[in-house]
């Protein structure tokens, strides 16, 4: 994901490699509260 990242800020299109980032974020915090969620259950 990081090289990914660094190709994307080489080409100049930040935006897209900060949204990129973002949803990866986002998806990987979702997934923790709902693994944390089942678990305590």
């Amino acid at each position: 994901m990081l090289s990914l990242l660094g190709e994307e800020l080489k080409n100049g299109n930040v935006a897209v490699g900060l949204a990129l980032d973002g949803k990866f974020l986002a998806t990987a915090i979702i997934l923790g509260v709902a693994a944390y969620t089942n678990s305590s259950i």
